[in-house]
């Protein structure tokens, strides 16, 4: 089998042609392979995908809601053109991408430059079309050498990935990509281009890791539960779970910049429900039981995961965290205010020298409005 054959050939069957690029990562082959057609990874997959018309912002999405919203846009953008989700809205992000899609794919036969065929397919894997990228680079030549070249190479992992079949092939793709990274990216920072990095390895870490739990099961499916990559697992608690309050080992496991790699990893995987509970855990972790709430009552009601024991449990005990933040006005534990009322019987100090001070101001206000109309009558009368 040829080099090429080694990056994109099929499992079983014929290997299709493809980019003259030589990988150096390893990967499984023929029967070992097929044991992976079960791998939990939701309907489609994809990640590490980089195109002008998809923000991509850095620093990371931090407002619950916005982020929430994006992965909604994303969700949806993987239907394609489904007519059951009607005509996208105007301006929507959906219909930019659709429209940007199908005026490349207009021009198909004349894109050239790398950072042509980088949109293209990043559009592609935007609408969950990760056989078109296949096929499409297969007659493409990926050097490598500059940075379209192996951001382009990380959109053919991402590809592949979409086929539980071919994971081993993105596990291959995907470590050539981290060799190649290029050490410097044009208008990226330090910052940015460290963040896309960890998240680029964070992808490779998770992909490893639900390989290995499949081989396990021997090809049964595979129990869902939280990921045992950036010491997530650690907060899936069984039987001591409280909102708002991890075990101690967890802070011990769990990796510093998690939140931001998580948030970056369910934009690139907006239908990974494995991914989206652990963000949910995370902001249970940070004291954020409302939002945790809420995205632990989506997966359970409407991804089909009412059946994950400890997901259920812990919403159930969000859910009365929640009811009593909402029954003392928000005024819970998990839930800080800047306007707290003072305990019956304590004189409420804070709200009385604010008081106080207000009271000062408008009084001295009043007293120089006066000695100003007093000078003007004085000044009158003089004349």
């Amino acid at each position: 089998m040829t080099p090429l054959g080694r990056t994109l050939g099929i499992v079983q069957g014929s290997v299709p042609e493809g980019p003259h690029f030589v990988p150096t990562g390893r990967f499984l082959s023929g029967s070992i392979a097929a044991l992976i057609g079960v791998l939990v990874l939701g309907p489609s997959s994809q990640a590490g995908i980089y195109l002008p018309s998809d923000p991509n912002p850095f620093p990371t999405l931090s407002g619950f809601s916005q982020i929430r919203l994006s992965v909604g846009e994303y969700r949806s953008l993987l239907a394609g053109k489904d007519p059951a989700l009607g005509i996208p809205e105007k301006g929507s992000l959906r219909e930019q991408i659709l429209n940007r899609t199908a005026e490349l794919e207009t021009k198909l036969d004349t894109l050239k430059t790398p950072a042509e065929m980088l949109e293209l397919t990043g559009c592609w894997l935007r609408t969950g079309h990760g056989s078109k990228v296949i096929e499409y680079l297969g007659k493409k030549r990926i050097t490598g050498e500059d940075a379209d070249s192996v951001l382009l190479l990380s959109h053919l992992a991402m590809a592949q990935a979409q086929d539980p079949a071919l994971l081993p092939r993105a596990i291959s793709t995907q470590e050539d990509v981290l060799e190649r990274w290029p050490e410097t990216i044009k208008d990226w920072k330090y910052p940015k281009w460290r963040h896309f990095r960890r998240a680029e390895a964070a992808l490779l870490a998770l992909w490893r890791a639900r390989h290995r739990e499949n081989l396990a099961s021997g090809g049964a499916p595979v129990p869902v539960k939280l990921d045992s990559v950036l010491g997530l697992d650690t907060l899936e608690a069984r039987d001591n779970f409280k909102p708002g309050k991890p075990p101690k080992a967890a802070w011990d496991r769990l990796d510093p910049e998690a939140e931001s790699l998580v948030i970056q990893l369910i934009l690139w995987l907006p239908a990974d429900s494995r991914l989206y509970w652990a963000f949910g855990e995370v902001l249970n972790a940070k004291g954020d039981s409302t939002s945790a709430f809420k995205i632990m009552t989506e997966l359970v009601e409407a991804r089909q995961m009412s059946g994950v024991d400890p997901l259920f449990k812990h919403r159930a005990a969000l859910s009365r965290e929640v009811a009593q933040l909402d029954e003392t006005g928000g005024q819970g534990t998990s839930a800080p205010s800047e306007n707290k009322s003072a305990p019956v019987g304590e004189f409420p100090m804070e709200a009385y020298l604010k008081a106080l001070g207000l009271g000062i101001a408008v009084g001295a206000g009043g007293l120089i409005l006066l000695w100003l109309q007093w000078q003007f009558l004085f000044a009158r009368r003089n004349k």
